[in-house]
């Protein structure tokens, strides 16, 4: 969610999680496209 809805980077969304930066990668990837788009409507209008 940091990484689809808030644009956090990998790297962003790894430290504020305490993870590695390589299993957000893989987390992102490995989520189906219908799900992250999902999540992108969800954010507020800018």
């Amino acid at each position: 969610m940091l990484h689809c809805l808030l644009d956090y980077s990998s790297t962003a969304a790894a430290e504020a999680m305490g993870q590695d930066p390589s299993k957000i990668r893989y987390l992102v990837c490995s989520t189906p496209a219908q799900s992250r788009t999902a999540a992108r409507r969800l954010a507020p209008s800018h």
